[in-house]
């Protein structure tokens, strides 16, 4: 029988053991698990964001966006791809304001992605539906959005979108 402060390995075949006191062991679980500790802290920094983001994914500020149509999915607005972009803001508090829409849509911001569904009423008359789902990085985001448009005097129509941004 083993003495209580070891701990043995049987190699195969039975003929090798292997010890490894208390105080050993102890010392290499340390070493694990500092390193996993260590591994863990290093993502809490790099993967959390204010609601300003950090250094990796700066979320609130004013972006130039280029939307594309996303052709694997529903377009029956007749959408087009952007030719040129369009300003939209976002606050720290993840609240979007889209050119061309009133008021904002409110946002919630994890880690580095705003996500968002809301309605709205557009400048030129008529209501707008959008759902986003944006991943910033320290340049700008990319992501989807859909969007549900109903100009006044028109029929509703929906359209799927491949959207990325820059800083401005």
């Amino acid at each position: 029988m083993l003495p209580p402060r070891a701990l043995a390995l049987r190699a195969t075949g039975g003929v090798a053991i292997t010890e490894f006191t208390a105080a050993a062991m102890e010392g290499l679980m340390r070493a694990v698990l500092g390193g996993l500790m260590g591994m863990v802290s290093m993502c809490v920094v790099a993967c959390s964001s204010s609601s300003t983001g950090s250094d990796a994914c700066q979320i609130a500020g004013t972006y130039a966006l280029l939307e594309k149509v996303d052709t694997s999915a529903e377009n029956s607005c007749g959408a087009t791809d952007d030719t040129s972009p369009s300003t939209i803001t976002v606050g720290p508090d993840g609240a979007i304001v889209f050119q061309g829409v009133n008021g904002s849509c409110p946002g919630t911001i994890n880690g580095c992605t705003l996500t968002a569904a809301c309605d709205g009423t557009l400048t030129a008359g008529g209501t707008l539906t959008v759902h986003i789902s944006w991943t910033f990085d320290d340049s700008g985001f990319h992501g989807s959005s859909a969007v549900g448009e109903r100009p006044t005097g028109k029929a509703r129509c929906e359209s799927t979108l491949v959207d990325s941004a820059t800083r401005k």
